[in-house]
Formats: structure tokens, C-alpha cells, sequence
């Protein structure tokens, strides 16, 4: 997750002043991430009375997040030990 994180914030810095070598890997690797972890609820379509399908919007469908605070704190308890003094 934190690795995750700290490529957001090198893409960002790549818009910024253009990519490099670590940008490409971080576009790589959250891309990996996406594809590993995806929410794979289903939005429903909409159509228009003839039958055309007009798209979706997402909205009133539940969607799976992961519980995070679990991980962070571990990190907030492991950062207390010695090697982080």
C-alpha cells in the first residue's frame, strides 16, 4: 500500500517535470495493483427505450473497499520500536 502511495505521488512529480525511469515502473506497478484487486462489482447499463444502451453511472450499486486501518496501525506501532529512533 505504501508503495503504492509513494508512485502516486512520482507520477504526480512526472506530470510535473516529465518522466523518467522510476515513473515508468511505478505506472507498471500500480497497474499490476489495479488488475490484482479490482473491485469486480458490476455496474448495471442503462438503455434507452429502443434498446440502445446509454452507459452507467455507478450510483446505488455497493462496492468492496478494503479495510485499511488495520495496516496502519502496524506501521504506526512498528515505527516506535528502536530501528526507527
Amino acid at each position: 500500500m505504501f508503495h503504492q502511495i509513494h508512485c502516486l505521488q512520482m507520477i504526480r512529480v512526472a506530470l510535473i517535470n516529465g518522466p523518467n525511469g522510476h515513473s515508468g515502473h511505478c505506472l507498471n506497478f500500480l497497474r499490476q495493483a489495479i488488475l490484482c484487486n479490482a473491485d469486480i462489482t458490476l455496474d448495471p447499463l442503462f438503455d434507452d427505450p429502443d434498446g440502445t444502451i446509454v452507459g452507467t453511472d455507478g450510483l446505488g450499486v455497493t462496492h468492496i473497499c478494503r479495510d485499511w486501518s488495520q495496516i496502519y496501525a502496524y506501521v504506526v506501532e512498528n515505527q516506535k520500536g528502536p530501528m526507527w529512533a
